[in-house]
């Protein structure tokens, strides 16, 4: 009976099946890395994407900012525009008044008195100070701003004695009211307060 030797061939195979196995492995490897670079690559794509997304709205942002600080200044601009018309408007419109006021105070003022101050305490009351030669001259002149169509209530009156006018002279401070013209009484709290307002 003949000898067969089998150990070389069994040695060829198990050597083919290892650097089948090997090959096989080498090329898992060569495939996970190309899997995982293009993973890396689309991922690293993506995250710049979205950081380019992200830097654009920020611009936007930004520009969205400047315009509204640009509308709040426009906005504080107009209320003083509108603020400094309301005045203006006001004094056109109270312009003829005034001169009315003064007029009638020109004709109330009696001979043997003079005013020395005068101030408007708010918007319709007088405070007036001034010198006379009596009392008469005084009470003379509260009863010709009582009686006249632009002045109303006379009153709160302070004298004391001074010769600067005489021996009988005397020093006067008093109070009186301003008539509102009809058309601004009509209007009540209409362009009345808008002026105040401007003016505040």
């Amino acid at each position: 009976m003949a000898l067969i030797n089998l150990l070389p061939w069994r040695e060829e195979q198990r050597q083919e099946k290892q650097k089948e196995f090997l090959s096989i492995l080498m090329l898992v490897l060569i495939a996970a890395l190309v899997a995982g670079f293009a993973w890396h690559s689309v991922v690293k794509g993506q995250i710049e994407n979205q950081q380019s997304r992200n830097k654009m709205l920020q611009d936007n942002i930004k520009l969205l900012e400047n315009d509204l600080r640009e509308i709040n200044t426009l906005e504080e601009k107009k209320k003083l525009w509108l603020a400094r018309m309301d005045v203006i408007q006001g004094l056109q419109s109270n312009r003829a008044e005034v001169v009315k006021v003064f007029d009638q105070f020109a004709r109330a003022v009696p001979d043997g008195a003079f005013l020395s101050e005068m101030e408007l305490t708010n918007e319709t009351t007088v405070s007036l100070k001034g010198f006379a030669e009596s009392n008469a001259r005084v009470s003379a002149f509260m009863r010709r701003l009582d009686e006249s169509e632009k002045f109303d209530k006379a009153g709160s009156l302070t004298m004391g004695k001074d010769e600067t006018l005489g021996e009988d002279g005397t020093e006067f401070e008093f109070k009186a009211q301003v008539v509102k013209p009809a058309s601004l009484a009509e209007d009540g709290s209409g362009s009345g307060n808008n002026n105040n307002g401007g003016e505040g």
